[in-house]
């Protein structure tokens, strides 16, 4: 159990605080408020108990694993962009918030992080945080969030659900 919370927290942490220790905002965010971490552990605990289950309804899941992808990649570009960080900065910050978490796990969990496959979750994040970039001034907030937040969502549902992939060379 304890293994699970770890990971489950490696998850849903990693990410965040690798954008905050880079752009120098310390304590990181999610050891600021407890709760936070109250919350992550606990869904940690509810997704182990509840596995069987969970996996039956593994679209939904995945449905709601592209929203929070879209939430944290648009969350994390904004908070970069407000901390006048260049362009280029922000992309990879909200690039590392969005799939860090992800790759912390994988790492733990003694796999290959997930990104190093043939998914486009990588590339989900990076289209809508470039979206966002570009339509910056063009687009009125909330809606420039929100369609870019579309962006990810629509990009990363579309590639499970088509199969879209990766090319993949041989060595």
């Amino acid at each position: 159990m304890f293994g699970v919370i770890v990971l489950g927290c490696a998850t849903a942490f990693g990410g965040g605080i690798t954008r905050d220790l880079l752009l120098g905002q310390t304590p990181p965010m999610v050891l600021r408020d407890p709760v936070i971490v109250i919350a992550a552990g606990m869904t940690a605990i509810f997704t182990f108990l509840l596995y069987s289950y969970i996996r039956r309804i593994d679209p939904i899941i995945s449905f709601f694993d592209a929203i929070g992808l879209a939430l944290f990649t648009i969350t994390a570009e904004k908070m970069a962009l407000h901390l006048n960080t260049g362009k280029l900065a922000a992309i990879i910050c909200a690039i590392i918030t969005g799939v860090g978490g992800g790759v912390i796990r994988d790492i733990f969990a003694n796999r290959v992080p997930y990104i190093f496959k043939k998914e486009l979750y990588t590339v989900s994040a990076i289209s809508g945080a470039l979206l966002y970039l570009f339509t910056s001034g063009i687009i009125e907030e909330p809606w420039h969030s929100l369609v870019s937040m579309f962006c990810i969502v629509a990009f990363r549902y579309s590639a499970m659900t088509f199969d879209w992939r990766l090319p993949i060379k041989k060595i």
